[in-house]
């Protein structure tokens, strides 16, 4: 009996979050059509000025070793083709933006700074977290993501890699696209390097909706069709 009362209300909570999605979806999808944003004169001369200005990147830095990789691979990467740089870390990061600058700075570019923008987001699962429970915060994780991501510039480039922070971000990016908000982003997931033969749980949440899934070891890329092995990249 109690069982069942428990699978009860389980489901009339999930019930009502699909709801709440779902009414989200309409009035994001009604607010849009209202800004006259699908309009076919619009859409073209938006595209014509999408080629000719600077394009904005996104990185997604997530705390620890995450971090660590993210900065390797971007070790002889060109920052000043971009005209912005959207930086995501989680609220409880209070290393990665001081790290991140160390490493700018090292680059000797001469990057100016002013054009980086720090967005700071809601863990979508602590460690130890139960699964039941990572649901909800993964919704709300994903819906301030969301709108955060929607104040700024809109992304052309967006590079991810392990951590469970990138899940909220990538479905934010994937939103707009559905909602024709933005839909030349590009999505370049790193699966992390300690994965060798199976992919982590990002990587398996990610692995059909990116626009390009990359991975550090060959037996990774023979055991996935889509995934791509380019060599270790740090």
């Amino acid at each position: 009996g109690i069982n069942a009362e428990y699978m009860g209300k389980v489901k009339s909570m999930e019930s009502l979050l699909w709801v709440i999605f779902r009414d989200f979806l309409f009035f994001l999808l009604g607010y849009y059509v209202v800004r006259g944003g699908i309009v076919g004169i619009d859409w073209l001369v938006m595209r014509r000025m999408n080629k000719l200005r600077k394009k904005v990147l996104l990185l997604v830095f997530g705390s620890g070793g995450h971090t660590g990789e993210m900065i390797s691979m971007l070790e002889h990467h060109d920052f000043k083709k971009y005209s912005r740089l959207i930086f995501v870390r989680s609220e409880d990061d209070y290393n990665s933006e001081s790290r991140v600058y160390n490493f700018l700075d090292s680059k000797g570019d001469k990057i100016d700074f002013s054009k980086i923008d720090w967005i700071r987001i809601p863990r979508s699962r602590q460690v130890k977290q139960s699964y039941f429970t990572s649901i909800f915060t993964t919704l709300y994780s994903i819906l301030v993501t969301y709108f955060k991501l929607l104040l700024n510039a809109k992304v052309d480039v967006a590079i991810v890699n392990g951590p469970g922070v990138c899940v909220p971000v990538v479905y934010s990016l994937l939103l707009n696209k559905l909602l024709l908000i933005n839909i030349s982003t590009k999505i370049v997931y790193v699966e992390t390097f300690s994965r060798v033969r199976r992919l982590s749980l990002s990587g398996k949440l990610l692995y059909y909706i990116v626009d390009r899934f990359v991975v550090h070891w060959p037996e990774l890329a023979k055991a996935y069709p889509r995934a791509r092995y380019y060599g270790q990249l740090i």
